[in-house]
């Protein structure tokens, strides 16, 4: 958890909100480096700032596959300068596998933007616990920026003709004065490259085969797959769309009108983004869609009188 203790040293000293440091998960629990852990559940917490509550548990190797033994709970928000410490499985053990060496090249995803660089060397973040791959890899971006550090999992393989493109796309953005256009361009320079197997449905096995064999996709999503059980879903919310009852829930709620919402409601979700997430592949799992369904139904019952009619007709689009 050397990722999460970032985390929590920056709110400390920014002062976001206060933090009980006796509190922490590791004042409780002895961590490996790198723990597979499942989400057992998660909730939101009005801020500010608005924070998720998770609840892990942690899983291990049984004669049936993976089990959950310990369980404990994590806050947190984002902020900027502070990477993701929790990675998703299936990226996680991709990433793992990938052979890197010195001299290696490179792409990374940083604030929605393609980078990339030469990878320098390998060496522990921390000596002291020289398992972690925590920013285990020293590297060299092409922009000529001083040497950083990163995980395996920030790192994708960078083709030749991939780095013809970035380095085109960063002339062109030096042509200007103002420098904006870097981001956008070196975002539709690698747009045509970016594949699937960035989105790649899998999560942590809840019981059932080694891991190595297991197929997240076909576990989450059945036996039509994700992109069959997409098209059938897209299908329906059209349908759902016309429906009277549903047009209080198409669009995302206008604050200007409620100001007091995103006090009350900790996660405002619409149908409009729920279908603009279902056709960029944001679900990795049936579960997350229909999380997102069911707070159509909680969110009105949390801002609304209960008997009201909005209420009511919640409820009806989300049985």
């Amino acid at each position: 958890l050397p990722i999460y203790e970032d985390y929590i040293n920056a709110v400390r000293l920014s002062k976001t909100y206060k933090i009980r440091i006796k509190h922490s998960p590791w004042h409780a629990h002895a961590f490996k480096p790198q723990e597979i852990c499942q989400v057992l559940s998660m909730h939101f917490v009005v801020g500010p700032p608005t924070l998720c509550s998770i609840k892990l548990g942690m899983l291990s190797p049984g004669p049936l596959g993976f089990v959950v033994g310990h369980s404990f709970s994590l806050r947190y928000h984002d902020m900027p300068d502070v990477p993701d410490f929790l990675i998703p499985y299936g990226h996680f053990k991709k990433a793992v596998k990938r052979k890197w060496s010195p001299g290696d090249r490179f792409k990374s995803m940083i604030d929605e933007s393609w980078w990339s660089g030469t990878l320098v060397t390998r060496e522990p973040w921390n000596a002291n616990v020289s398992q972690s791959l925590w920013q285990c890899y020293s590297v060299r971006w092409d922009t000529g920026e001083d040497q950083e550090r990163l995980s395996p999992w920030d790192m994708e393989v960078l083709t030749d003709d991939e780095g013809e493109r970035l380095a085109a796309a960063d002339a062109f953005a030096s042509s200007f004065d103002s420098g904006g256009g870097v981001q956008t361009r070196r975002q539709s320079a690698l747009a045509s490259t970016s594949t699937a197997s960035e989105l790649e449905p899998d999560s942590p096995p809840g019981g059932g085969g080694d891991d190595d064999d297991y197929d997240g996709e076909s576990e989450a999503w059945g036996s039509e797959g994700i992109e069959e059980a997409t098209a059938r879903i897209l299908r329906g919310l059209e349908m759902v769309e016309s429906l009277p009852i549903a047009h209080p829930f198409l669009d995302a709620v206008n604050l200007d009108d409620y100001p007091d919402y995103h006090v009350v409601v900790p996660y405002p979700i619409d149908i409009k983004t729920i279908k603009e997430r279902l056709e960029n592949s944001f679900y990795r799992r049936v579960k997350s869609l229909l999380w997102d369904v069911k707070h159509l139904h909680k969110n009105a019952l949390a801002y609304n009188e209960e008997d009201s009619e909005i209420v009511h007709w919640g409820e009806i689009l989300t049985r």
